[in-house]
Parts: structure tokens; C-alpha cells; sequence
């Protein structure tokens, strides 16, 4: 009976559920499981020292610095105190400066534009800037200046071939020849063009005068260097090599000038006293007979030869004694308009 109250009594009681280890060991003292975490010594905080800071890591680096900018101070100095010396010595000042190249500059155009004269010494002159500055002449087509120790300047000077003067704004086709001559003696729209075509100044009147003088072209005809060119400057070009030629029919110290007409062709007028200038040994003289040749467009050298044959006949015929101008636009045909 008693057993029997005792079990009513504590059946609402639920049982705890039994605690499970899992992947914890068990140590038994004696007959009770004591688990590890109950074995753990505790570890009470303990306050650390303050960390001391080494002085000497931040000192090493700040003196290395300095010792190099002090280095690198003491060899600039070094540097400017021999720099100094040798671009004030006397041993190193030009005595000779040689000059080569130049035909239309003189000694003294070249020595201003470079900005150098005798006395400087070499060391302290810079070349490059000697170079840009010879270059920047209109008449300088290269420039090389070099040293030459202990006292010496040489100067290389390549100046531009004028072939030509090109009047780009002509007057218009109304007005008179005396307007026309007028226009001629004025700076305006006059240009110079060497052998390779290229425009390099404008035209003053200290330039020379005695070049061939064209007309009928417009700025767009002008090409650049490496691009194609129209055919009126196209044509100008190769008449005016054809003149530089040795033992050409029509040189170009003979032409006077060179008239472009876009349908027509080129015509060219002769300088009056043609008759004085000699051709060589064999060619016939271009005398003052004929004012005015039309080439028309193509084919030159052909109509070169064609005019060199027409003028053996005339001096061994002798039939015309001034002709005003001779038409051999085409290579089959030669008209002729005596006076």
C-alpha cells in the first residue's frame, strides 16, 4: 500500500531527459561522471603592461632621408660649380665660326639669326636651339650646327632652290596690261615656290626678280608635299623642270612668264632680250622673233623637240623675221602667227 501511494503521488512528475555528451569525454571520480567543462581551470583577466614604443624605428628612417637629400644637395652643387667653370672659361670661347651652305644669306643674316658671335664660348651655346632658330628663316630649308673643340662653331646651312614666283590673286581678266604691270611691281599675293613645289616665303623686293612669273592659279590649285596635284599646277611644274634641264630648248632664265588658262592650256611669254642669251653647241638660238609659245596641256617633251626642229628650219630658212606666237598644243601640227 504504501509503495502503491508512493507511485500515485509522483507520477505527474515527468522525468528530466537524460544529458547527452556528444563528442565530450567523460572522467569519473569515483562513482560520479564529472564532465571536463567542470574541469577547466578558470582564467581570471589580468591587466598587461603598456607596450613600449622603440624610438629608434622611427629616427632610422628620417635620418636615411636626410642623408641622401644632403647627398644628392652635395652633388648638384658639384655639378652647377663645374658647369659654371667650364661655360665661363676663356679656353673654351669661339674663335673661328665657318659658315657653309648659303648662296642668298650672308655671314652676318646667318650669325643674327642663329643669335651667336665670336667670343661666346661653345660650351654654353645650345645647338638645338641654334637650329631651330636658323630653320625658322624662310630662306633655310635644314640647318646643322655642331662643336668643334676647343674654340670652334661650324654652321651647315641648305637653303631653298627658288623656281618660280606664283601670283595667287591675279587682276581680273578687264583690266588693261598697264594695270596688269602695276599689279607685277606690287607685293600682293606673290609667292615663292622651290624646286619641289612647296611655297616657302612671300615675295619682297629683295628676293630675286629674274624668276619665271605665273599667273592664272588659285590657292586651291596648290598641292601639298605628298598629296596629288591638279592638273594647271602639274603642268606649271613640269614646264618649269623641263627649263632646269641642261640644254633646254626653252630654259627658264629665258621665260618671263608662265599664263594658265584652264581650258586652254600654257603659254608661255619670253623675255625680250632672249637673243643675248647663248644655247649650248648644237641647239638652236631662241631669239627675240618669237614672243609667245602655247603648249597647251601634256605631252612636253615631245612638243619640245617639235619646237626645237621648227626652229633649225627657221634659222636655215630664215623666212620669218618676228613671230608672235607659235601654237603647238597639238604634237601633229605647228601654227604659227607672224607679226
Amino acid at each position: 500500500m504504501e509503495n502503491n501511494r508512493r507511485l500515485r503521488k509522483n507520477y505527474h512528475r515527468k522525468k528530466p531527459p537524460p544529458r547527452r555528451y556528444s563528442g565530450e569525454s567523460l572522467s569519473f571520480s569515483g562513482k560520479t561522471a564529472v564532465s571536463p567543462e567542470y574541469q577547466r581551470p578558470w582564467s581570471l583577466p589580468v591587466q598587461s603592461e603598456p607596450e613600449k614604443h622603440n624610438m629608434t624605428q622611427y629616427v632610422s628612417p628620417l635620418l636615411r632621408i636626410t642623408a641622401q637629400a644632403t647627398l644628392v644637395t652635395i652633388v648638384s652643387l658639384v655639378f652647377i660649380f663645374f658647369y659654371d667653370f667650364f661655360t665661363q672659361c676663356h679656353y673654351f670661347s669661339a674663335k673661328n665660326i665657318i659658315i657653309k651652305g648659303i648662296r642668298k644669306l650672308s655671314e652676318k643674316e646667318v650669325l643674327e639669326q642663329a643669335e651667336i658671335r665670336t667670343g661666346m664660348n661653345i660650351l654654353s651655346i645650345n645647338l638645338s636651339k641654334v637650329r631651330k632658330r636658323l630653320i625658322a628663316h624662310p630662306w633655310v630649308e635644314h640647318a646643322e650646327a655642331k662643336r668643334n673643340f676647343p674654340s670652334e662653331i661650324h654652321i651647315e646651312i641648305a637653303e631653298h632652290k627658288p623656281l618660280a614666283i606664283l601670283d595667287l590673286f591675279p587682276p581680273s581678266p578687264v583690266q588693261a596690261d598697264s594695270n596688269r604691270e602695276a599689279h607685277e611691281d606690287k607685293n600682293e599675293g606673290r609667292f615663292i615656290i622651290n624646286v619641289q613645289g612647296d611655297i616657302f616665303k612671300l615675295w619682297e623686293p629683295s628676293d630675286p626678280d629674274e624668276l619665271p612669273f605665273v599667273s592664272g592659279l588659285g590657292a586651291a590649285d596648290i598641292c601639298m608635299r605628298g598629296m596629288p596635284c591638279g592638273t594647271p599646277f602639274s603642268a606649271v611644274m613640269d614646264i618649269l623642270r623641263l627649263g632646269q634641264r641642261p640644254g633646254s630648248i626653252i630654259p627658264n632664265k629665258l621665260i618671263r612668264r608662265i599664263e594658265v588658262d584652264r581650258e586652254m592650256g600654257i603659254s608661255l611669254q619670253l623675255f625680250r632680250d632672249s637673243e643675248l642669251i647663248r644655247q649650248p653647241p648644237g641647239k638652236p638660238v631662241l631669239t627675240e622673233r618669237i614672243r609667245e609659245i602655247k603648249l597647251g596641256y601634256n605631252d612636253y617633251p615631245d612638243k619640245y623637240e617639235n619646237l626645237e626642229h621648227f626652229l633649225f628650219y627657221l634659222e636655215e630658212n630664215g623666212k620669218f623675221e618676228t613671230i608672235n606666237s607659235v601654237d603647238i598644243n597639238h604634237l601633229n601640227r605647228i601654227v604659227v602667227n607672224p607679226m
